[in-house]
Order: structure tokens, then sequence, then C-alpha cells
């Protein structure tokens, strides 16, 4: 009878105190450990689940990677990528001090670009790369990448950076006050010159005066919506980028003319066509911080990890999480 009272106490514990944690948890794959190199976790909020997952933080920079940089990149490119990738997260972990993710409290960090770093499962990394053979190859090169860098990332005056990065620059990066008008000693401007084999260095895009007049909310005084518009650039950066613009009588900065108009950059040129713009884009991107396929050029030139850092983020030092 005992033995019996026992194994119902089990039973009730199971159902009422494991259970329940198992189903409020949900999508979360690894349970809470000790704040350690080994056990540092990272809460994802996965826009594909609509819930938060908690991972590893190594695993969860090799999602990172896999996404956000194409895995035939050489080896230290894909480092350089770890490394800010961890630098990233490590910034915005609640558990250290960092602020989380704003549009998903109960997240350190979401899966969506426009709300953090792009992030990949393997499910879906596997669908990305076509199939197994390339999966096994492709996780096994950005897993030696991650492994390799381990616990490392990037400081300046001793706390964790904003490593901000692009794809492309299109021959020199923009410093953070030309684009979001603060100083940052680490983002300055510098050149990029190995890029000529991004297939988004170079693009046209063509907008009918109607569409342009749309996208920029700009209307027509004399009611013929297809008349010409006259765009006047006001300022640039040093590097050659669009700070400010005018359009007929609207004026706009240029990041806020690239977002409208969905352009790849802000360092573009256009020209009248009939009926309408063409414009020409050069890099892809905001141009702040590392250029992707800027440090895929310096990988292929034979620099380091380290070095293609301390080329793109001036003055930072890449230090290990835990100290022994």
């Amino acid at each position: 009878m005992w033995r019996l009272l026992g194994w119902l106490v089990v039973l009730v514990f199971v159902l009422v105190i494991v259970l329940p944690t198992v189903v409020v948890r949900g999508c979360s794959m690894a349970p809470d450990r000790t704040i350690d190199e080994a056990g540092l976790t990272v809460h994802l909020w996965r826009s594909d689940l609509g819930c938060v997952q908690e991972l590893p933080l190594e695993e969860y920079v090799k999602g990172v990677v896999a996404a956000e940089m194409p895995a035939a990149f050489p080896l230290e490119a894909l480092k350089a990528q770890a490394v800010v990738a961890r630098t990233y997260v490590i910034r915005r972990l609640r558990i250290l001090g960092g602020a989380g993710c704003p549009e998903h409290p109960q997240a350190d960090i979401s899966d969506q670009p426009s709300e953090g770093q792009a992030w990949l499962s393997k499910e879906a990394l596997r669908e990305r790369w076509g199939g197994m053979i390339a999966f096994y190859r492709y996780w096994g090169k950005i897993s030696e990448a991650v492994e390799k860098t381990a616990g490392l990332y990037c400081t300046y005056d001793g706390l964790p950076v904003d490593p901000v990065y692009h794809s492309t620059s299109g021959g020199y990066t923009e410093s953070a006050a030309a684009v979001w008008g603060r100083d940052v000693p680490y983002l300055q401007a510098v050149a990029s010159p190995h890029e000529q084999d991004s297939p988004r260095l170079f693009e046209s895009v063509e907008f009918a005066w109607e569409e342009l007049r749309r996208r920029l909310g700009i209307p027509a005084d004399d009611g013929d919506p297809t008349a010409p518009l006259e765009l006047q650039v006001l300022s640039r950066s040093e590097t050659g980028r669009v700070l400010e613009l005018r359009v007929g009588e609207a004026e706009f900065t240029g990041t806020e003319f690239r977002r409208l108009l969905g352009l790849n950059s802000t360092l573009f040129s256009w020209e009248a066509i009939p009926g309408g713009l063409r414009i020409s884009t050069t890099g892809y991107g905001h141009g702040v911080g590392m250029s992707q396929y800027g440090a895929r050029g310096m990988a292929l030139q034979g620099y380091d990890f380290r070095a293609i850092i301390a080329h793109y983020y001036q003055g930072v030092a890449i230090e290990p999480l835990f100290k022994d």
C-alpha cells in the first residue's frame, strides 16, 4: 500500500508540476543553466513558430552565420562573421544586462533581420542548401568557424560593441555619424576594395513618375501625376553617399529615400528615361561596419578573422567572454 501511495505522489508531481512547466516553456529547447562558457543561452524569438526558443549561445551563432553569410565564403570570413554575430547578441542578452528585444520583451533577440540579425534552423538550411549532402558539407564548415572562435567577442573600452554589418559597401564603408547621426569611434568609414565579386555591387531600378510620386508621397499640384519631378542632391557624405536630397518641393534624407523606394543603398545616381527615372545604386546595405563581401575579399587575400575585424571596426579588442 505504501508503495502504491508513493507512486501516486510521483504521478501527481508529474501532472501538476512537471507537465505544466513543459507546456509553458513551449518551444524552449534547453533548460536554464548556470552562466558559464558552456551554458550561456539565448532566448530567441522564432517568427516561424510564434514563440521563444532557448538555445545554447554557440548553437545560436551557427544559425546566424549560416543565415547571414554564404557558406561558400572562405573560413576566415565566416570566423569574422561568427565573432561579430556573437558580439551582436551578447550586447543584447538580458542575463548579462542587455536590453533584449523591444519587439518581443520575453526574448533577447529575434530571428528577423529588421529586429536584430537573421537566424535559420537546420530544417530551413537543409531546404536552402538543397538536401542533406550539401547541408552536412556547409554545416560542418559553419560549425568549424563558430567553434574555432568560441567565446570570442569584440569590445571597445571594455564594453561589447554594436557590430553592425552589411553585404557590400561599394568601395568604402560609411561612418555611423553619416548614416544615423551619432558618432561611434569604432564605426568609421574605411576602404573596402575587395568586393568586385558581389552580385549586388551594381544595380539599377526604374520608376514611372506616377509610381515615384506615390512612393514618396508627393502629390501632383497640377493634377498630372505623370509630370516629371526635379531631383537635386543637397549633401553627400565623404564617401559619396547621399545624405539629403530634394525631389520637387519635398526634402528627404538619403536613408528615407532609400527606404521609401526600396533601393539597395544610399550610394546612388539617376537619369531620366521616357516617362520616369532610372536609379543606379552601388553596394547593398546601410554601409556601416563590416562589409561581408569585403571580408570575403580580405580572406581570399590571406587576412585572418582578427585582421578583418580590426579593419572594419577601428580600435576594438577581441576578448574571450569568460576569462580563466
